[in-house]
């Protein structure tokens, strides 16, 4: 199972004569959930054809406390990608 989350982020500053400039880039990870671990790679298109990068696999998720949890399904995995590490990712 498979799924595509999108990442914007927007950077506000100042070009070389000090005027406003606002930096907007877009980065888009595919999430593959496959039996009990999830595979998170940056997906970026040249040439009008996908570059797929794996950057994470991880058979479990971190929680709060500094314990892990083996993910209970794909959508608990998903989550816990964008909700807990996808606003940590520059």
């Amino acid at each position: 199972m498979s799924k595509d989350t999108v990442k914007e982020t927007v950077l506000n500053t100042t070009d070389d004569k000090g005027q406003p400039l606002v930096i907007v880039t877009t980065s888009t990870f595919r999430m593959d959930f496959n039996g009990d671990t999830l595979t998170v790679s940056r997906v970026v298109i040249k040439e009008d054809e996908e570059e797929v990068t794996p950057i994470m696999v991880q058979p479990w998720k971190c929680l709060p406390n500094g314990s892990r949890e083996n993910f209970s399904s794909a959508e608990d995995a998903y989550s816990w990608f964008e909700n807990d590490i996808k606003p940590t990712i520059v």
